[in-house]
């Protein structure tokens, strides 16, 4: 049996001179930017907002590399999933391709990638463990699309979420442990879990971000036997709206008031190292925590290739089919 598997991400800005096209294709989407502007209209409000940002944003991937990372960590989780699944499951055939959102390639080239390869069944695997109709069913709304328009009748299955799937908590468990071995003395230590926050007003329609995301914290330290004291808070809000709170800067204030020594973020919603993780964690947060007289910052790595995150993917595959 040949298995197509599409690996679906945000992606990123390639170089600097990408930011603002970037940036472009980020605000015309309206499951991204949830805002009421519709034809040409958003798409004003998206090249002015994209141009206006363009210079901060390109300053902020200058001291991360000039470019986004997630592009090159999804492209190794790809080959890494690749590699394990003709390993293990050699009486299968299987093409592993990447859909980036806003870069390349998109839905329609991983579309065209796979064609060639003509699967007798599809695997939609987004890259994000929690699921949210703005990026999980998006993205798996997009590629559909494709198979519609161009003729794909064959079989297709989505998987939508895996944030409580035991390989994927015990790999994220072993980047806190990572960090952990680092300090001196752990007394005193907050594991601080911070998310990728959504507009509060896409809970209230029935959104189950939110809810995966707690669950998955809870499954975290559950694993651990609750060793730590820990908090989930909320990170990269956009836009005048409410979004999920805690923020993750609010938490550290608070976290710095009551003399905690030391503090470890993990980015719990993120599978990929890309800006939000290098840039406002790494940095801008960092730099909060020193100035707030924090003892200990820190952050975990992004899950990227990690062999059990691997494993996890392919096991989802597996259990889509056999």
């Amino acid at each position: 049996m040949k298995i197509g598997i599409v690996l679906c991400n945000l992606g990123g800005p390639k170089n600097l001179q990408d930011v603002q096209p970037f940036l472009y294709r980020l605000f015309t989407d309206e499951e991204i930017i949830p805002i009421r502007l519709k034809g040409i209209w958003r798409k004003a409000f998206a090249y002015t907002i994209s141009h206006l940002r363009a210079k901060k944003t390109k300053k902020k991937y200058a001291q991360i590399g000039g470019k986004s990372p997630i592009n090159e960590n999804t492209e190794k989780q790809r080959i890494a999933l690749q590699n394990y699944l003709s390993t293990y499951i050699p009486e299968h055939t299987f093409e592993v391709v990447t859909a980036m959102r806003f870069g390349i390639p998109n839905a329609l080239q991983a579309f065209q990638n796979l064609q060639k390869f003509e699967p007798d069944a599809i695997v939609i695997l987004p890259l994000y463990p929690h699921y949210s109709h703005n990026t999980t069913q998006a993205a798996i709304d997009i590629f559909q699309r494709i198979c519609v328009q161009k003729g794909y009748k064959k079989t297709i299955h989505t998987i939508k979420t895996y944030h409580t799937h035991s390989l994927y908590i015990q790999a994220i468990n072993e980047r806190i442990d990572t960090e952990l071995k680092k300090l001196q003395n752990t007394q005193n230590t907050v594991l601080l879990f911070s998310a990728h926050g959504i507009p509060v007003r896409e809970i209230a329609k029935g959104d189950p971000y939110q809810k995966h995301i707690e669950e998955s914290v809870q499954a975290i330290m559950q694993a651990r036997n609750y060793d730590f004291a820990h908090i989930l808070s909320y990170q990269s809000r956009v836009g005048p709206m409410e979004w999920l709170k805690p923020y993750t800067h609010d938490i550290l204030h608070e976290l710095a008031q009551q003399k905690v020594q030391n503090v470890i973020v993990i980015p719990i919603s993120f599978v990929s190292d890309h800006l939000e993780t290098l840039y406002e964690i790494g940095v801008e947060y960092a730099q909060l925590a020193k100035k707030l007289n924090i003892s200990h910052f820190s952050f975990t790595e992004g899950l990227n290739d990690h062999p059990l995150f691997i494993k996890a993917l392919a096991t989802l595959v597996q259990e889509a089919f056999f």
